[in-house]
Formats: C-alpha cells, structure tokens, sequence
C-alpha cells in the first residue's frame, strides 16, 4: 500500500465521574485504582503497558459497557478514544457528571500512530501525490481549519 500524509488524529482521554478526577501524571496517586478500557484497542494496550503494574485493568467488550460503568462508579477511571467519550458519555457538557481528567492524548506515537492517511494502490503514486498536493493546499488556505471546526469541536490535526 502506499498512503497519503496522515490528515488527522483523534486523541484518547482519561474520564471519571466529576468528583473523583485524577491526575494520570501522578502515578502514586494511581495505586490501587481501577482503569476500564475498551477490550482489544490501542488504549488497552497503552493502559496495560504504562499502569498495569499499579491499576487494575478492567476489559470491555463495546465503549457503551465501558460507559455504563463510568456512570455508575464502578471505576474509578477509564481511558478512552475522545469521541466516544463524547458519545457515549457527553463529556463536553456542563451538566454531565462524567468530566475529562486529562489533557487530549496523542503520544507516545509507538501506541497512538502518526494520523489517518488515505491508502492509495502503489501504481496510483500520482494520485497520492495530487492528494497530498490539495491536502497541502487546503491547510495553507485554511480550508481545512474551516471544515475541522465545522464537524467537531477539538483540534484533530497532526
């Protein structure tokens, strides 16, 4: 396959209920916390790999099982992908007992990857180019920030 530049990045979040946010910086404070993450996903690998040592690590199969135990304090955090948090859990408004305990999580790159790209066929190298080529162009022109903001209310350029 050959890609294109990656054009986005949605990021990952740590949620907990409004009165029980942590600071996911502060490992001490983590000991002995329970985390839920979504089964099977880049964000159970990350989880697993950086606190698995010090928290419990509980698996979902589907974000909205994830979600349910949010709601109801059955963890004492979860780490998920940004938008479905927004979904599932309406992380973005005021009245919603469910806040975001972190900044927007992007990195390390060796879990979180580098963006989405477009997958062209390697003889359509041509194309590809024209694609970066107008991607270049609509981020120049701001083009691009005007559509971002369009559709959804965070920053998901790389």
């Amino acid at each position: 396959m050959l890609f294109s530049e990656p054009y986005y990045s949605n990021p990952s979040v740590w949620v907990t209920l409004r009165d029980q946010q942590i600071d996911p910086d502060d490992r001490d404070s983590l000991e002995g916390l329970t985390v839920g993450v979504q089964r099977g996903t880049i964000r159970d690998r990350f989880i697993t790999d950086t606190y698995g040592d010090i928290m419990e690590v509980r698996r979902y199969a589907t974000a909205e099982d994830l979600a349910l135990d949010v709601k109801t304090g059955r963890l004492d955090s979860a780490f998920m992908y940004y938008p479905l948090a927004l979904a599932n859990l309406q992380v973005d408004e005021a009245d919603s007992e469910v806040v975001v305990s972190s900044e927007l999580i992007r990195e390390p790159k060796s879990y979180f990857g580098h963006g989405v790209a477009v997958a062209f066929r390697p003889r359509d190298k041509e194309l590809a180019e024209q694609f970066n080529q107008a991607l270049a162009e609509i981020k120049e022109d701001g083009t691009y920030d005007e559509l971002m903001h369009k559709y959804v209310d965070y920053d998901i350029k790389i």
